[in-house]
């Protein structure tokens, strides 16, 4: 059994109690430690276990509106609910070029220059007045900052009430990682949660009338990836189904339901199509339920689309959603995206890096928001 030295500080008016691993045991520790996570990161030092609760634990994020802030949030409020002032602990999130040098260490030295540097994440302790004050993790990038949160957030979960007095670094070897065939779509969180970043997909490839070549993707498998994506890096955001998609699918549940009876099929298809408008999804999927054939092999297109309703109707409360003055169809948002980024991007002869087009696209976004000299105004007081 691992020896302890148990004792009790006082830090800010409240008491934590502490436990110190020492000597070969501190190997093991941080072994324990750097087991909770996967993929294992690459270093892994813990000199002390703390424990604590949410309520003395504070998260101090990065100024700026950012998803991955909404991420980290989602990922670390469990452990993390305190307020900034009152709260003993923290964990801060910043990135290598607003962090103190001093706190970094050698751990700046490894931002810098590690493999995939916009993948990578430190996490060091603080101190306040000699004692542990919290962690700090510090990438340089965004998305560093998540995965960071991402690992604090599996170690966190297999030991809560605690928090680990550790040094950690961490970065992929390869740039991309993901998974090859099988449900890739469909597991996007999971995939996310283990900072995987590629998924495969097979498309029908064909032409047109033109002869021009074309690549497409079943419509099941486009709404279910769009589904994971909007939740895996959208968590918070309000998820809802294009109404005039939805009203697509019920026209073809009404189709195969009454297409021995055109006179009915119109009438129901209207009928149908109303309810969807009105929130009143369940009744349409009732409906046609009921006039399923009870053999479970018969039907199965229809009961196809009835599946697709269950499955999406807490994204199909578009009565409450007009009553908030939310738009209920995805046409104004394509048409921004078809105005702010294919009229820059997509003229004839244009090729753009990845790192090209998102410099021009934050400039026209800028422009068009009206808000091109305060953009300058950030930038210069970055630099500065």
């Amino acid at each position: 059994m691992r020896e302890m030295a148990a004792y009790v500080g006082l830090l800010a008016g409240t008491v934590l109690a502490s436990v110190a691993a020492y000597g070969a045991d501190a190997a093991s520790l941080a072994e324990e430690w750097r087991g909770r996570v996967i993929p294992c990161p690459k270093t892994c030092e813990v000199v002390a276990v703390h424990a604590t609760s949410p309520g003395n634990v504070a998260l101090i994020l990065p100024d700026g509106a950012d998803p991955k802030y909404d991420n980290i949030r989602a990922l670390l409020t469990p452990f993390a609910g305190a307020t900034i002032s009152s709260a003993p602990l923290s964990i801060m999130f910043a990135l290598r070029d607003t962090a103190p040098t001093a706190l970094l260490g050698s751990a700046a030295t490894i931002l810098a220059t590690a493999p995939n540097a916009d993948q990578a994440y430190v996490i060091v302790p603080r101190q306040q007045a000699g004692a542990f004050a919290g962690l700090l993790v510090c990438a340089n990038t965004n998305l560093g900052l998540l995965y960071g949160a991402r690992t604090l957030s599996q170690m966190l979960k297999a030991e809560p009430g605690v928090l680990p007095e550790l040094t950690l670094t961490d970065w992929p070897d390869m740039l991309e990682r993901g998974q090859w065939g099988g449900s890739s779509t469909r597991d996007l969180a999971w995939l996310a949660a283990r900072k995987f970043n590629v998924v495969e997909a097979h498309a029908t490839l064909s032409c047109d009338d033109s002869g021009t070549g074309t690549a497409s993707l079943p419509e099941s498998m486009r709404a279910e990836w769009a589904k994971n994506l909007a939740e895996t890096h959208f968590p918070n955001a309000l998820h809802i189904v294009d109404f005039y998609h939805a009203a697509e699918h019920v026209a073809r549940l009404a189709k195969l339901l009454y297409e021995r009876n055109p006179k009915l099929l119109e009438a129901q298809r209207e009928r149908w199509t109303e309810d969807l408008y009105e929130g009143r999804v369940q009744s349409v999927i009732d409906q046609a339920s009921a006039l399923l054939s009870k053999d479970p092999g018969a039907m199965k297109d229809a009961r196809k689309e009835i599946t697709y309703l269950i499955k999406n109707k807490d994204r199909m409360r578009y009565d409450e959603y007009r009553a908030q003055h939310i738009f209920i169809g995805s046409g104004v948002i394509e048409a921004a995206c078809k105005h702010l980024i294919g009229q820059r991007l997509k003229q004839s002869g244009m090729e753009w890096t990845v790192r090209g087009a998102n410099a021009i696209i934050a400039l026209r976004c800028a422009i068009l928001s009206n808000r091109f000299e305060d953009f300058w105004e950030q930038r210069l007081a970055n630099a500065i």
